[in-house]
């Protein structure tokens, strides 16, 4: 007997993300979230696997795990992004420099900044994308401070 498929599209393996993100206010057991991620059935794609932890107007919270060696090639983020180790350490390589990104730690790059990831042991990972209107980034002073 085969367990049943979540509601909605046949062949589905996770809830819906209107689902897993419904109300005004969401408390993400980032754990649990990691766990449900490595259960799933499927393989890794090039040796990482992700999920959108939350998904609002201006935010975006993305799970990440790597398998050992994996990694994501060198890209940019359309807006400032800040990557929170979870287990392990990942590898970031920009054009000025190699940050190692701990368990603990956090890196926050700007807009459009080059870089690559490589986990080169096993690692997880939040990365987080904040990306304001368009109206409040129009010539608007940064925060003081």
């Amino acid at each position: 007997m085969t367990a049943p498929e979540p509601e909605g599209a046949p062949g589905r393996t996770r809830p819906r993300p209107s689902e897993r993100m419904a109300g005004a206010e969401q408390l993400v057991d980032v754990r649990a979230a990691l766990a449900a991620l490595r259960a799933e059935s499927h393989p890794a794609t090039r040796g990482h696997r992700q999920i959108t932890l939350a998904h609002r107007e201006g935010l975006r919270v993305v799970l990440l795990d790597f398998e050992p060696g994996a990694g994501l090639p060198r890209h940019t983020a359309p807006a400032p992004a800040a990557i929170h180790g979870v287990e392990g350490a990942v590898v970031l390589h920009t054009p000025s420099a190699t940050h190692r990104v701990a368990a603990g730690q956090v890196l926050v790059l700007d807009a459009d900044v080059p870089h690559d990831v490589v986990a080169e042991e096993g690692a997880a990972a939040i990365l987080v994308v904040l990306a304001m209107p368009p109206a409040v980034n129009a010539g608007a002073a940064p925060p003081a401070g």
